[in-house]
């Protein structure tokens, strides 16, 4: 049983309907798309006053999954019928047969579309559309030149032959110009274009695309994006097929209509990603992500240094197995070593179970050993062993100063959460190529 939409709706909504049927009655189309911003207004039949939506349609209208109405379609649960659509047969649903509510969104989300074509509607052809058609306009004529011409030449010569063969010369740039405007040609679509001015009296204009009303937007509302990038933007790290669908709950749970359909999503979530890189990646990775990879940073030079007048000493957690002296059993050991800046070269270095004070003060006398003088400068890391009080300040038991001090050696900390200010990290990295070589290596999926 068909319900009568009328009385679904408030009285200013009836009388927008009724204005709507009659424009769509007097232009003689019963099967008009209008698919601008807001709402598609499917396939309408306003003569026996029907209307027809598409299955994209239903689903936001409904809130439901496309399978879930297709299921209920085929439970007779609502009123379809079949037409023909690219890629075969199609269902159209009758928003008659909607719930009351379902129809209420329907007609409240076209009501806004209709303000918002009469806002931005305008009798002229736009500029972009007029360079495209009077492109399009001279490859026309050049086609016709050619066909006479190749014609005077060879009066055997089939006229299809010689204009598919126009049609290969302009793809392969025969006139850059205006193929950098119009694009690949193919035979049909010339002679669709040569129709067109035919029965428009060679009018230029009617070869204008009738595509893109509102170039470069799409047919999403600031506030639909807005839900969207929020559900992306979290230190969860959603996918973008999650953060869409999390967006379309929320867009149920507010009732807000939105038609967009999930690739029109996804390229809005594309495009925030490729013009916020910066906003968005902080918002998902934090803020080491954004020093490593977003903020401006200095380069240190090295020609006004000498060897061992700058050492740097870190620790690194081997991927390979050792056994403990102490235990007898296989353990991932810590290497300490210290390394010179200037040269790049492993100074000193002690491999103990953990990261401790003795292990770092065994690893930097190797390396005044190897220098033969004690550095000027030692670059430590952050760590809690690096920074004890037994190498850089009276210690609270012994009443002695710093190690560091003692010895004449200015102490300067790595900046927190920035391995890239350390240069021995890319001998780290180096040092990984060789543990992979060895029989006890741990890979990821042991670790």
């Amino acid at each position: 049983m068909q319900v009568d939409t009328y009385t679904m709706v408030s009285d200013s909504e009836i009388k927008d309907k009724k204005l709507i049927a009659s424009m769509m009655q007097s232009s003689g189309d019963s099967s008009c798309h209008l698919s601008q911003k807001g709402i598609n207004k499917g396939v309408n039949s306003f003569s026996d006053g029907d209307i027809w939506i598409n299955l994209n349609e239903g689903v936001n209208l409904l809130c439901v999954s496309k399978w879930a109405l297709c299921k209920q379609i085929k439970a007779g649960k609502y009123t379809t019928k079949l037409v023909h659509g690219n890629g075969g047969q199609q269902y159209r649903i009758l928003l008659s047969s909607l719930p009351p509510e379902a129809q209420q969104k329907y007609w409240m989300a076209r009501r806004q579309y209709d303000i918002q074509e009469k806002a931005s509607a305008s009798d002229e052809v736009q500029e972009w559309k007029k360079e495209i058609a009077m492109a399009r306009f001279q490859a026309i004529q050049m086609y016709n030149d050619y066909v006479i011409a190749q014609q005077r030449r060879s009066p055997r010569r089939k006229k299809t032959e010689i204009k598919r063969e126009f049609v290969n010369l302009y793809n392969r740039h025969a006139y850059p110009e205006l193929f950098d405007i119009t694009k690949n040609l193919s035979y049909s679509t010339v002679e669709r274009w040569q129709k067109a001015l035919k029965d428009s009296n060679n009018d230029p204009f009617v070869l204008a695309p009738g595509w893109g009303k509102q170039r470069g937007k799409r047919k999403i509302s600031r506030q639909a994006a807005e839900i969207l990038i929020a559900c992306y933007d979290t230190p969860n790290q959603p996918k973008i097929e999650e953060a869409i669908r999390a967006a379309r709950k929320i867009y149920e749970m507010r009732g807000i209509y939105s038609d967009a359909c999930d690739m029109t999503l996804r390229r809005t979530l594309e495009d925030h990603i490729k013009f916020n890189a910066d906003v968005s990646g902080f918002l998902r990775y934090g803020n080491k992500w954004l020093n490593d990879t977003m903020l401006p940073y200095l380069e240190r030079g090295r020609d006004g240094i000498e060897v061992g007048d700058i050492v740097v000493a870190d620790g690194h957690t081997l991927n390979f197995e050792i056994i403990d002296p102490v235990t007898g059993r296989p353990k991932r050991m810590t290497l300490i070593l210290v390394y010179d800046f200037k040269s790049n070269f492993p100074l000193g270095w002690m491999i103990m179970p953990t990261e401790s004070t003795q292990t770092i003060a065994a690893a930097y006398r190797h390396a005044i050993l190897t220098l033969g003088f004690v550095p000027r400068v030692f670059y430590i890391d952050n760590g809690r062993a690096f920074k004890a009080k037994f190498f850089t300040k009276t210690s609270d038991l012994s009443g002695l100063s710093g190690l560091f001090e003692r010895l004449g050696s200015q102490v300067i900390n790595a900046w927190a959460y920035h391995g890239q200010s350390k240069t021995i990290e890319r001998f780290f990295g180096t040092m990984s190529e060789a543990e992979r070589q060895l029989p006890s290596y741990l890979s990821l999926i042991h670790i």
